[in-house]
Order: structure tokens, then C-alpha cells, then sequence
């Protein structure tokens, strides 16, 4: 009885890739935006980057302000309640213990439910 796992492997290979390539994309249009955004507001030289990586995110965005000479990072806050953020861990507060540039957080507005 032959159960096909090969076509499985590619399926799930291939849905893997879409999936990918779609975040990608998603992620560029992200940063554009908040790259005319920045402009518009007056900003000047401002870069902004997708970057893959395999390790944790946190990690790969120190190593990456590291790697390129990053003088400020900008980053928001998702605004976790005291218990998600217990668990969960906050991002922005992991760069701004760990980043050797400056780091501003942009607060999001406060969520009575978080």
C-alpha cells in the first residue's frame, strides 16, 4: 500500500514556499509604507529592510543593526497587558536592554482588554 508521503513532501514543500514568498512581499509593502510615512513626516536618510533570518527575531534584528551600523531603531509596542507580557516577552523591551544604538518605541494606543 503505497501512501504517496513523496507528494506530501512536495505539496507541503511548495505550500511552504507560497506561504513564504507571501509573507516577503507582505513584509516589503510594510516597510515601504512606513518608509513614505517617514518621509512625509520630514525624516531624512531613513532605510529600512526585510531581513530572513533562522534565529529568533528579537536576535536577528540586533545582529542586523550590529552588522550595518544602526544608529537609531524604531520600533513599536504592541501594548501586552502584564500577564502576555510575562509570558510572551516584549520585543521592543529586549532591544532596548540589548541594542548597543538607540532604540525609540512607538506605544500603540492602550487596549483595556490586553
Amino acid at each position: 500500500m503505497e501512501l504517496g508521503l513523496d507528494n506530501l513532501a512536495v505539496d507541503s514543500s511548495e505550500t511552504f514556499k507560497k506561504q513564504n514568498d507571501a509573507m516577503r512581499q507582505a513584509s516589503q509593502n510594510m516597510v515601504q509604507q512606513y518608509l513614505k510615512k517617514g518621509k512625509e513626516l520630514g525624516a531624512e536618510n531613513l532605510q529600512g529592510k526585510v531581513v530572513e533570518s533562522s534565529v529568533r527575531a528579537k536576535d536577528a534584528v540586533l545582529e542586523f543593526a550590529r552588522s550595518n551600523d544602526v544608529d537609531t531603531m524604531f520600533v513599536g509596542s504592541r501594548g501586552l497587558g502584564l500577564l502576555k507580557r510575562t509570558f510572551l516577552g516584549s520585543f521592543s523591551q529586549h532591544l532596548v536592554n540589548h541594542a548597543e544604538c538607540d532604540v525609540m518605541i512607538s506605544k500603540a494606543p492602550h487596549d483595556p482588554n490586553a
